[in-house]
């Protein structure tokens, strides 16, 4: 009797420990492969997140730089010989006290760098000169649409001329893969931007 109370008290055996702790340690595998992949998902979605935030910032700063176009000039203040479905290139006078285009802010060139998959902004008259306002960029469109009878419908063109009166801007960007998600997704954001100093936005007022 007393020998059988002595065995019942035993503790775990060497083998059942080893197993226990097998277990164990493969239960905490799991659980760090699980956190693991939750931290790589959360981060991936921060970045889209991010893409995304910029790419609408950028499209908020070319739409309002470009609607300037001309300010302060008797034209609508694009240079069409410098302009084209993947650049723009305007003017505008907002100093407003002579008739020259020398000041920073005054002279901007947008345009898309497909090496570093980035949006560029170039100021003729500024330091530094040159300046990225959004990266990770799929592309960079712009569309430019004359005006020229009151009445008649718009005419699309890739390049710019002395009627254009309204540009399209479409910027659109890649997301990173997620689990669960389709790949390669693209997110496209168009603005459509009129040139107040345009003669047809002009005889609009």
């Amino acid at each position: 009797m007393e020998n059988k109370a002595v065995k019942n008290s035993a503790g775990f055996s060497i083998i059942e420990l080893i197993i226990s702790m097998t277990i164990m340690l493969i239960l905490m595998a799991m659980a760090g492969k699980i956190f693991q992949h939750s931290v790589g998902t959360r981060e991936r979605e921060m970045r889209r997140t991010q893409a995304v935030t910029n790419a609408q910032n950028t499209l908020n700063l070319l739409s309002r730089e470009i609607a300037n176009s001309g300010y302060g000039l008797i034209d609508n203040g694009l240079v069409s010989a410098d302009s084209s479905k993947r650049k723009i290139h305007f003017r505008s006078n907002l100093q407003n006290q002579d008739s020259a285009t020398d000041d920073a802010n005054e002279d901007l060139t947008f345009y898309y760098d497909a090496a570093t998959s980035s949006i560029i902004r170039y100021d003729r008259f500024s330091n530094p000169k040159t300046s990225t306002v959004a990266k990770q960029v799929n592309n960079l469109t712009f569309q430019y649409f004359d005006y020229v009878n009151f009445g008649d419908p718009p005419v699309a063109l890739d390049v710019p001329s002395v009627n254009t009166a309204r540009v399209r801007i479409t910027i659109s960007i890649g997301l990173e893969s997620v689990a669960g998600q389709p790949d390669n997704q693209e997110i496209i954001y168009t603005s459509d931007v009129s040139l107040r100093n345009s003669k047809y936005i002009s005889n609009q007022y």
